[in-house]
């Protein structure tokens, strides 16, 4: 009666015919057993990297002329294991690499949400009068800024003012508030804060 461990290594034993021909051995040599069983132990018991290596040696034993490797000696003899184990790792690092960067995504849109939710609520403070005059004195400035863009624009005066009031008032209502990096140095802060209690905002006076 076969062990679970000896059940491991006869699946293992049997990959290459199924690779090759598409269906099992009926019958799985001691030979052949502690073949795989030496796959197995080398790979440090990672059977997902034991049946890469088989699978690598399988595939090239077809298009090798000699059809090597011819048995499963040659997955650890031909350097398989070395090279599946290479091939894992490339794969391993590119889902951290992927993982990073939905989670630096995740990250950077907390930060805007949280940027936009606090620049709302310092512009909803305004007054109607407050903002009108907010615009007037900013822009100037605003559409000397964006000059070369509203030059390619067909717009009347009333247009560019349209354009560009809700983006003269975002930009007032984020101002001072930390760049990205500065936010991330001390966000389990502010999320500390944000759980003992709600956060309090500075009463906002806009720039004449």
């Amino acid at each position: 009666m076969r062990t679970p461990q000896n059940q491991v290594a006869a699946e293992l034993a049997a990959r290459p015919a199924e690779l090759r021909y598409g269906s099992r051995p009926q019958h799985v040599t001691r030979r052949q057993l502690k073949r795989a069983e030496a796959i197995i132990v080398a790979a440090d018991g990672n059977l997902d990297l034991a049946g890469a290596a088989v699978e690598i040696a399988v595939r090239e034993g077809r298009n090798d002329p000699k059809g090597f490797p011819k048995h499963l000696g040659g997955v650890l003899e031909g350097g398989y294991l070395e090279r599946a184990r290479a091939s894992h790792d490339d794969d391993e690092r590119h889902r951290q690499m992927q993982d990073d960067q939905r989670r630096e995504d995740a990250r950077k849109n907390r930060y805007e949400v949280w940027c936009e939710e606090r620049a709302s609520a310092r512009m909803s403070a305004l007054s109607p009068e407050e903002r009108h005059r907010l615009v007037d004195h900013r822009l100037p400035e605003f559409i000397h800024r964006y000059r070369f863009y509203l030059q390619q624009q067909s717009w009347t005066e009333e247009r560019v003012r349209e354009w560009a009031a809700p983006r003269i008032l975002m930009e007032y209502g984020r101002e001072g508030e930390p760049r990205y990096a500065e936010w991330c140095a001390h966000h389990d802060v502010e999320i500390s804060a944000r759980a003992s209690g709600p956060e309090r905002h500075p009463t906002v006076t806009p720039t004449p």
